[in-house]
């Protein structure tokens, strides 16, 4: 498989686990509080990543070179994003999570075009459009409102 199959590939795997670890986490709250949640979670993943490095099919190197910097990264990313995660899922529904993380490749390419003054090229945009009309599928299958104060039924009509 050529390097960019793969990459195509990685893209499609990246967006599946994503949109199913919504859809995980949501079901699992139902069953038990974020953070009984988080600790299942958090030790299931531990015990996956030693059995993979006593096993050795996969290596760990920690830099000696910014080991601090790396430390705060590794102990607040996963805190934060998956704290926030689960209880943000608490009062959302997956769709509506999925919806945030779809709008935000088209916000970061807008801030960088305002603040950085990149330049879009005709792919770029063709993309920030389909993320938009993803988006907008999903509103649409969710039932939810398009527009402020309006339905997607009114907003048709």
């Amino acid at each position: 498989m050529d390097q960019r199959t793969l990459a195509y590939v990685a893209a499609i795997l990246f967006a599946s686990f994503i949109g199913l670890s919504f859809l995980f986490v949501k079901e699992s709250l139902d069953a038990a509080a974020p953070f009984t949640m988080l600790a299942f979670r958090f030790t299931l993943s531990f015990l996956v990543m030693l059995a993979l490095v006593a096993a050795s099919v996969i290596r760990v190197r920690l830099p000696q070179s910014g080991f601090r910097d790396l430390m705060i990264l590794l102990i607040a990313q996963p805190v934060l994003f998956f704290s926030l995660q689960a209880f943000g899922l608490l009062y959302i529904s997956s769709s509506e999570a999925g919806i945030i993380e779809a709008i935000t490749p088209v916000c970061v390419g807008i801030l960088g075009i305002v603040i950085l003054s990149e330049r879009v090229n005709a792919k770029q945009f063709l993309c920030f459009f389909v993320s938009i009309a993803g988006i907008v599928c999903l509103f649409l299958m969710e039932g939810g409102p398009v527009f402020p104060g309006g339905s997607v039924l009114r907003a048709w009509s």
